[in-house]
């Protein structure tokens, strides 16, 4: 089975900061997956990578064209105008 998702030695640095360091990771079709871990261990810095709302320092990422991905951040900046 061909991973829709893969990290390969994945890091990410911001100034001189590890905030990822050689992540390696696979996501199968047909499968489930959570990212769980304390406060601070990376799990919105992969999840924005996946996105695409963050570059990665080093490494590889590959998503299969074409799939459909959702995402709910934990902070949202809403106008107090919105109705």
């Amino acid at each position: 089975m061909s991973a829709l998702i893969s990290f390969d030695r994945v890091s990410k640095k911001i100034g001189a900061r590890s905030i990822l360091e050689d992540v390696t990771l696979s996501i199968s079709s047909g499968t489930l997956t959570t990212l769980i871990g304390p406060n601070g261990a990376g799990k919105s810095t992969i999840a924005k990578l996946i996105l695409g709302l963050d570059r990665h320092s080093s490494g590889r990422i590959s998503i299969t064209p074409g799939i459909k991905m959702g995402y709910v951040p934990q902070k949202l900046g809403l106008s107090n105008l919105l109705p």
